[in-house]
């Protein structure tokens, strides 16, 4: 018994490691990937370059309609100029009709004052004449008193006569002259009232182009990072491929149809539907002579532009660089325009918005750089249009003073960070 234990001990050990086998068995089974589920290197390789011409062709089509944008907000832009040098255009004629009416006003008012007094030395007049004229002539001489002082009194009245009539007729001239003056008041009146009516028509129309603007430029950012997210994934589909073949060449295993399965891709963004640009619409004005005076300047430097830029708004000069301040102050750096509340206010060249807000001492001020060292600063806004980074063009609107009586705007231009006189710069506008 004892030489059969040891043959019958060795089957029982021989028979645990089999055991053991055939229940790893169907484990080994359930953990390894079905074949097949395993897509061959090369479909998996065809498949991701199928992915990444995918994503090509869709980042040629987010660029297209980026493109597509970015001539929308250029037209758009240039309609802009086009509308505030409009606006500012009538600004101007309203604030000469304004002053005009007010010079026809203060002169109804001095000639009817004037007429006032002379009619009421008129009726002093007449009534002693009057009284006068009522004594017959007998009663003159028979009254009591020096006889000569009734022919005194006789010639009096003989020789004023004449001189009433011519009064009369003088008085009668000044009447109508003093119709013809509340007549031309009228007019005026009628003539600011439409003047203002046809500005706030233009500032409605700046308003919905400035609305446009904002809708297009965020289209602009959605489609720009639309297109970087493109190309992110693009790299990443690279990198995938690359390593993809990495590992064929190295090991040529079979990779999990998970790992290798594309990336799934979302569906194409719908066309966006046709949108008439502001230049290209029928009911658009044409372009003032003025705005293609001030397109003509892209693409020149700030010195070759010396003498073509824009006053930024419509206005009197009443401060000019290098003007002692009357309080004390320092020497002015730039110039100083009195304009008319809510005067429009436009880029007087192209640049960048370096710097739009309020700062200290200035109150709302925009910076703008318009390269090769030159800088304008615009002090006084009451309302600032624009955002920093934003391109803009030689007459695009930025603001506008603010909505009160004695608007001032200040004007300064700075090369290599030193203030110099804007005015050489400057372009009168005509009339």
């Amino acid at each position: 018994m004892t030489g059969r234990a040891p043959s019958g001990g060795g089957r029982a050990l021989f028979a645990l490691p089999l055991a053991a086998l055939l229940l790893a068995a169907p484990l080994a089974a359930q953990e390894a990937p079905p074949v097949d589920t395993i897509e061959p290197p090369d479909q998996a390789l065809e498949s991701l370059e199928r992915s990444i011409a995918e994503e090509k062709a869709r980042q040629a089509e987010a660029e297209k309609r980026a493109r597509a944008l970015k001539a929308e907000i250029d037209a758009v832009r240039r309609e802009l100029v086009a509308a505030a040098d409009r606006v500012q255009d009538r600004e101007a004629a309203l604030t000469y009709m304004e002053n005009e009416l007010s010079r026809l006003t203060r002169e109804a008012r001095q000639m009817s004052d004037t007429l006032d007094r002379r009619q009421a030395q008129r009726a002093q007049v007449l009534a002693a004449l009057e009284r006068l004229a009522l004594r017959p002539g007998s009663a003159l001489l028979v009254q009591p008193g020096d006889p000569a002082d009734a022919v005194r009194s006789a010639l009096l009245l003989r020789a004023a006569v004449p001189a009433i009539e011519a009064s009369a007729r003088e008085l009668a001239g000044e009447i109508a002259r003093l119709a013809e003056v509340r007549a031309a008041l009228r007019q005026q009146r009628d003539r600011v009232a439409s003047a203002s009516d046809a500005l706030a028509a233009e500032h409605q129309r700046l308003n919905h182009l400035f609305a446009r603007k904002r809708e297009l430029l965020a289209k602009a950012e959605e489609t720009s990072a639309e297109v970087e997210a493109h190309l992110a994934q693009l790299a990443n589909e690279a990198a995938d491929l690359h390593d993809l073949i990495d590992k064929l060449n190295a090991e040529r295993l079979a990779l999990a149809a998970r790992a290798l399965a594309p990336r799934p891709t979302p569906p194409p963004a719908p066309e966006p539907a046709p949108v008439e640009t502001a230049a290209a619409s029928p009911k658009n004005p044409p372009t003032s002579p003025r705005a293609d005076q001030l397109a003509a300047l892209s693409g020149l430097s700030p010195g070759e532009a010396k003498g073509r830029m824009p006053l930024p708004a419509t206005g009197r000069v009443i401060r000019r660089y290098g003007a002692t301040d009357p309080d004390g102050g320092p020497a002015s750096k730039g110039l100083t325009l009195a304009t008319r509340p809510g005067a429009q206010v436009i880029a007087p060249f192209d640049g960048v918005v370096a710097y739009a807000g309020p700062f200290r001492g200035y109150g709302r001020i925009v910076i703008i750089d318009h390269g090769d060292s030159y800088h304008t600063l615009l002090a006084g806004l009451g309302r600032i249009d624009i955002a920093v980074g934003q391109r803009l063009l030689a007459g695009e609107p930025v603001g506008a003073t603010p909505a009160e009586e004695d608007s001032n705007l200040y004007l300064e231009l700075r090369r290599q960070g030193q203030p110099i006189n804007p005015l050489p710069w400057m372009m009168a506008r005509d009339g």
